[in-house]
């Protein structure tokens, strides 16, 4: 078999460049072939017993003498068999062939990047695989060289290369200060080489490869690893992260678990011939969870001791001696006694999380194999609570011994492996062969399980960008046991693969309710809905609840009474940093919420400060719907120079994996609970609260701009903005914040959604009021848009009062001819014609037109604006021939100011087309309204609200004069329009259906009427409110309809509201002044 193979070295993930044919040490005159391979180093834990060395019950038959086993590189002509390849001469004569591995082995390496990693557990078999793989490659051709490396550690690794470059002879080699990893690096890596296979056995530690050294200047070893499209590197290994660093991706990983049930039958038969009972030798094998080294190790037992021991013997003291189907040598373990090192008691109020424990049970079953598991998830959350219930479990089968780890740092770490030797009795050991003694010793336990709580700083396990010297080394890895991870890291999947990774959330309803009721029965009678809201408050987080539910015990409070102190912002703190009695906690580690939180703040700050800065600025905004842009926003004021998008993304996965951010499904958008916010507040000292609360303003005023021809892109932006009021004058942002409040409200008043509105101005108006005072002009035109917001929203006593206030205030300080006052007089006066009084408002405006023409001049916009308003006035007082009067004059004045064709002399001309059509001159009303119509669809669009409009005025002229067929089409056209402009909830929306409602009804159609005006009147009740005008208008219309209001009635208020309007009415409010 002829392998060209292409092998990529991999220095830190990235693929590095090695210029081979540029190497003067590539042996002259002489191709690879003439080196031999380096010796195989077969002593492995991950070799069965009779794999290491001389058994004590003797040598198996057909293997070479003791002597031979350990040889050092072999030269080829010791083989005898003319092969141009040599490996270790030993070949364990008992090998079952796992064919569909060694078949996904060689594939592997035939592809164009030969590198692949065997990854398992110890004892499952990888190095056995990786030996025959190795010989049934020397068999098949005299081409390639093999050469095995024990890669447990960097001395043994680099004495690997040194065996190369002696059997390739290279010519540095022995050079004073010759660099030998670079001299074999580059000899193998030339493309004129023969091909050749490297295999790293027991590549375990990511520090052999990937730590620096002081002799080769800091370069690691993984440096060394040569690439050739003529090689191939095999790495054995326990450590999946490491087989993705070495192999450049999980794909070129294979995955070594239990053998199958035959094969381990199999494997059994050849270590003791033919099973006299085949029923118990595959009890057997399964009981040992068909794991390579546990059958071999129970083979070995049962041989040395034939013919005392059998299978049959050996299976039944197993069982007998051991609860469950655990691997263990009966005679050697049976007087063991187990190990207990939990710090905490088992808590009795612990309430059973079903659904974690079967995954728990599922993942970590009791029966044989090691095994690893992770649970992760916010702090509060509970996972130290299921785990030292698993803990308690475990313990009490007699026979498995538990211990429990600190894992949070490297002092906590071993302190709690200095109290697991002392329960085990190696006292006398100290700094780093304590820990390998206590790793040894757990591992020679016949059932064990070890909880690594509280393991957060996952760099110190070798995981993550701020991975150290690791830890991981010292964690027992055996197949009589099992590890459980405790973290608030999604990245500890990544030390027990990501299926082993049980993410611990809020709980489920039921089970918050049965927690919140375990500290005092009398919380069951309290009203459950004020349980549940109280319970949603806290997220359905167990810290939190455990809290609560102290509190209520401690302080005899009722939840009805412990609620609102949880909803008072002020309060809400000394609530929620109230720490919980710690029955089953470490001492000294904060319990409350909020210290549990803050713990899991300070790890991301030394992390990552972007990711820091976002979860702060997030934390003064809203808490759903966080648009990525937003983010990035976030991102970027906390670095001068920019954050890129990979940056941003990173920072933001940090934030997933602590669970403070939660990615939607459907998009780059997410959410964090109002209860994350509360702790990254809490965490904060004043000054950085401070800034943290302008950042927020800021990000907000770059994503909401000014410019109306902006605005669409603004809707998911629209609650964070607004959110920023609520810390305007805790921190002293007022004038910032009424700035971009007073975006928001023109935003609002663009889309017609007054309601929303309201609380903007209302919160604009007041900052501006403390801030700046009331006389300053920020401020009385916060009152001007507040009072105008009062009006659409038919609360006229709270428009005129700030109306005349706001009046007031600007004859005291600018004077009675001052345009700004001049300005408010006439909205005093829009707020009595809003209120039906004609009268007052025509008195006002009298006078405001009279000001106006005598300080601006009769062609001044706002002088003719006065016009319309006097002439909308009359006009309601039906007073026709004085409202035409003035419509002639003001449209004589546009198109002389103007021309024809000008949206404002349009405008005039459709109020004229109103005028007529109040005085029944239908047929003249319809002409100018067809003008009109043709007009602004030529100057604005068939889009443009003002079109729209026209078209609705010329509707309603044909419903004038009975041609309600052509009323219904326009207003349908009209209707469909603005449900496509200015959306579904828009006021004008809502008007266009009541119009088609009408047309319909006039027809004759009233079923059909009818249900559209109940469900005009339903949105008008939300969008409107129940008292405004417009829908109770629409109420009215509705009851009219004999017949047609049964469906709806029960909503509907039984009185025509006191002078509504009618629909001709709305044509001749007259709204903001249009400008240029």
């Amino acid at each position: 078999m002829m392998l060209s193979l292409d092998l990529m070295a991999v220095v830190d993930g990235e693929f590095e460049d090695i210029d081979a044919e540029s190497s003067t040490d590539v042996v002259e005159g002489a191709s690879s072939k003439q080196a031999s391979g380096h010796r195989l180093q077969a002593k492995h834990d991950d070799l069965p017993l009779d794999f290491q060395g001389t058994p004590e019950w003797g040598t198996p038959e057909g293997s070479p003498p003791a002597s031979t086993r350990m040889s050092h590189v072999t030269a080829l002509d010791d083989l005898g068999d003319g092969k141009r390849s040599t490996i270790s001469p030993f070949r364990d004569p008992n090998f079952v062939d796992r064919a569909s591995i060694l078949d996904q082995l060689r594939k592997r390496c035939a592809e164009a990047a030969g590198r692949v990693a065997l990854v398992g557990l110890g004892g499952i078999g990888k190095s056995q695989l990786a030996i025959e793989f190795a010989h049934q490659i020397v068999e098949q051709t005299a081409e390639t060289w093999v050469f095995w490396i024990h890669a447990g550690t960097q001395v043994r690794v680099e004495e690997g290369f040194r065996a190369i470059a002696d059997a390739a002879k290279l010519p540095s080699r022995d050079q004073p200060g010759a660099d030998i990893p670079q001299l074999v690096c580059s000899w193998l890596s030339n493309k004129r080489s023969d091909p050749w296979i490297i295999i790293l056995d027991g590549a375990d530690d990511g520090n052999v490869f990937y730590a620096g050294s002081d002799d080769r200047k800091g370069k690691p070893l993984a440096s060394y690893l040569p690439q050739s499209p003529n090689g191939s590197i095999v790495a054995t290994t326990r450590n999946r992260d490491l087989a993705y660093r070495l192999t450049g991706s999980h794909k070129n990983t294979i995955e070594v678990g239990p053998m199958d049930l035959q094969d381990a039958l199999l494997l059994l038969k050849k270590k003791l011939g033919p099973p006299s009972d085949p029923a118990t030798a595959k009890d057997l094998v399964q009981a040992l969870g068909c794991i390579p080294l546990a059958i071999s190790q129970a083979a070995a037992y049962i041989q040395t001791r034939a013919p005392i021991s059998s299978v049959e013997k050996y299976l039944a003291d197993f069982r007998a001696v051991h609860v469950g189907d655990r691997i263990h040598l009966p005679a050697e373990n049976a007087a063991r006694k187990s190990h207990r090192v939990i710090p905490f008691g088992r808590n009795q109020n612990f309430v059973a999380r079903s659904s974690i424990f079967t995954q728990l049970e599922t993942l970590l079953p009791p029966s044989a194999g090691p095994k690893g598991a992770a649970l992760w998830g916010r702090g509060g959350f509970g996972k130290t609570q299921i785990a030292l219930e698993y803990a308690w479990r475990r313990a009490e089968d007699p026979a498995c011994s538990v211990f429990w780890v600190h894992a949070g740092d490297e002092a906590t770490f071993a302190q709690s492996y200095k109290k697991i030797a002392e329960e085990l009795g190696l006292e006398d050991f100290e700094g780093e062969r304590l820990l390998e003694e206590v790793k040894m010793r757990i591992q020679a336990e016949p059932c064990w399980v070890l909880v690594l709580d509280n393991a957060d700083s996952l760099g110190l396990f070798g995981v993550g960008q701020a991975s150290t010297t690791s830890l991981r080394g010292f964690i027992p890895h055996a197949a009589t046991g099992t590890v459980l991870w405790i973290s608030r890291d999604e990245m500890v999947g990544r030390l027990v693969g990501s299926p082993q990774a049980i993410k611990v959330a809020r709980m489920t309803e039921e089970e918050a309710i049965i927690l919140l009721q375990t500290v005092q029965s009398k919380v069951v009678g309290d009203d459950i809905n004020d349980a549940k809201a109280l319970l949603s408050e806290l997220d359905w987080l167990p810290l939190a609840i455990s809290q609560a539910a102290e509190y209520l015990w401690e302080t005899d409070t009722s939840i009805k009474e412990y609620f609102p102190k949880l909803r008072d912002g002020k309060r809400r703190w000394k609530v929620l940093k109230q720490a919980q009695f710690g029955r089953y906690r470490r001492e000294n580690v904060p319990n409350s919420i909020l210290g549990t939180w803050a713990i899991s703040i300070e790890q991301i700050r030394s992390e990552s400060s972007m990711a820091y800065n976002i979860l702060h600025v997030q934390a003064f905004l809203d808490n759903e719907n966080i648009p990525f842009e937003l983010i990035q926003e976030a991102a970027t004021l906390g670095d001068g120079d920019g954050a890129g998008d990979e940056d941003v993304r990173k920072a933001v996965t940090r934030l997933e994996h602590f669970s403070f951010f939660t990615k939607r499904p459907d998009g780059f958008v997410y959410d964090m609970h109002k209860l994350v916010q509360e702790a990254a507040r809490y965490s904060l000292r004043r000054e950085d609260a401070a800034h943290f609360a302008r950042a927020a303003v800021q990000v907000m005023a770059g994503l909401f701009p000014e410019r109306q021809g902006l605005w669409d892109a603004c809707e998911k932006y629209l609650v964070h903005a607004q959110r920023t009021g609520k810390w305007a004058e805790p921190f002293g942002q007022a004038a910032e914040t009424s700035a971009l409040l007073t975006r928001i409200s023109d935003y609002l008043y663009d889309r017609g959604r007054w309601r929303e509105k309201e609380p903007v101005d209302v919160k604009a108006y007041e900052l501006r009021k403390k801030a700046l005072g009331e006389t300053h002009p920020h401020t009385i035109r916060s009152m001007a848009t507040l009072a105008t917001t009062y009006f659409a929203r038919g609360k006229y006593g709270d428009g005129e009062k700030i109306s005349i206030e706001m009046l007031a205030l600007q004859r005291k300080v600018l004077g009675d001819k001052h345009p700004s006052t001049i300005r408010n007089m006439a909205g005093l006066a829009t707020a009595y014609h809003s209120q039906k009084r004609y009268g007052g408002a025509g008195g006002v405006e009298v006078e405001v037109l009279a000001l106006r023409r005598d300080v601006l001049g009769d062609k001044h916009p706002e002088t003719i604006q006065s016009m319309a308003a006097l002439a909308a006035t009359y006009h309601n007082q039906k007073k026709y021939d004085n409202a035409k009067k003035i419509n002639v004059e003001m449209l004589a004045l546009l198109r002389e100011m103007l021309g024809d064709k000008h949206a404002v002399t349009i405008w005039s001309m459709a109020k004229l087309a109103t005028t007529d059509h109040s005085q029944e001159k239908y047929n003249v009303a319809r002409e100018i309204s067809i003008e009109v119509l043709a007009l602004r669809r030529g100057v604005l669009g068939e889009r443009h609200p003002d079109t729209i409009r026209a078209m609705t005025e010329l509707a309603a002229i044909y419903h004038s004069q009975g041609r309600h067929d052509v009323a219904e089409k326009m207003h349908q056209d009209a209707l469909a329009l603005r449900r496509e402009v200015l959306g579904v909830n828009h006021p004008d929306t809502l008007l266009s259906m009541h119009y088609l409602a009408q047309a319909r009804y006039m027809l004759g159609r009233e079923e059909v009427a009818a249900e559209m005006m109940v469900e005009c009147c339903r949105q008008q009740r939300v969008v409107l409110g129940a008292d405004h005008p417009h829908t109770r208008e629409s109420e009215c219309e509705l009851r009219s309809w004999k017949g047609a209001a049964s469906e709806g009635a029960e909503h509907i208020g039984k009185e025509r509201p006191s002078g509504a309007s009618t629909i001709l009415d709305r044509f001749v409010r007259v709204p903001r002044f249009p400008t240029k």
